[in-house]
């Protein structure tokens, strides 16, 4: 089993309810993901920036992997 990084775990919690918290004050609406879905899938016009916020959430958890996450050593093999 990992270890568990209550830090990391502390500050995503934080950016989440931060996000969530600027997404109701610039629109008004809560960001909920399957409503965002939802009205994605209706494929309005005006509701682009559904697309925009479901892309976001890929890109970012991209991002954080490939980028910004601590890689981990190989284990076991001696040099």
């Amino acid at each position: 089993m990992g270890t568990f990084y209550w830090v990391r775990a502390l500050l995503g919690g934080i950016l989440i309810g931060l996000s969530a918290a600027i997404f109701l004050l610039f629109n008004g609406r809560i960001a909920g993901v399957s409503g965002m879905v939802n009205g994605a899938i209706k494929l309005t016009p005006h509701e682009r920036w559904r697309w925009t916020f479901i892309l976001g959430l890929f890109i970012g958890g991209a991002l954080y992997e490939y980028v910004l996450a601590p890689q981990p050593t190989p284990t076991g093999l001696q040099g």
